[in-house]
């Protein structure tokens, strides 16, 4: 199988969660419904195709309703990415101004070629923190479901405590969104 050791820790356990939930459906249900999703009876559970973040899916066989897990893994203490598009694609979905696109830009290239050069200069940190802000809403709903209806679950499996955890998407933007966010200077400068 090719793609990065993240791809493969995500697709095998995909392929055990659904294995698992579709022998146990009631451990499902349980879960799903302190979240305030209801499943009928008759589900079955997925790999779906032709999706962006829905990694397993829930479908009725006889309604044909969807529910959609996102699917994150944490192995060695390592939480993969949440989000792999290029730049470019977030500049269109954020109408990122001329500006903002360049020092993004130059802080990926600068740390592609020094790994431990700074990310953003401190001369644009404020640019930049006061941009992420303004589009947090749309940030972290592009994150977390681009526009997927039917995903309304994010599922967490820490694979080396195998602690699975499971909350609503819509809580969990929500919860991000009600509260202070702030910016570690570690972050934009490392």
């Amino acid at each position: 199988m090719g793609g990065s050791k993240e791809a493969k820790h995500g697709i095998e356990a995909e392929n055990i969660l659904i294995k698992y939930f579709n022998e146990d459906k009631d451990v499902l249900r349980r879960c799903t419904n302190k979240l305030g999703v209801q499943l009928s009876e008759s589900i079955t559970i997925i790999k779906p195709n032709n999706r962006i973040k829905c990694d397993v899916m829930i479908k009725d066989i006889l309604e044909g309703a969807t529910v959609c897990i996102s699917l994150k893994t944490v192995t060695n203490a390592s939480f993969h990415n949440l989000d792999r598009r290029w730049l470019n694609e977030w500049r269109s979905i954020l109408k990122m101004p001329d500006e903002i696109y360049a020092i993004l830009f130059e802080s990926i290239l600068r740390k592609a070629r020094d790994p431990k050069a700074i990310f953003i200069h401190p001369k644009d940190r404020e640019k930049i923190r006061q941009f992420i802000k303004n589009n947090i809403n749309i940030i972290l709903k592009e994150i977390f479901t681009r526009d997927e209806k039917d995903l309304k679950i994010l599922m967490i499996w820490n694979k080396k405590g195998n602690e699975l955890c499971m909350f609503s998407i819509s809580d969990v933007i929500s919860f991000l969104l009600s509260n202070q966010l702030s910016f570690l200077m570690k972050a934009l400068s490392k």
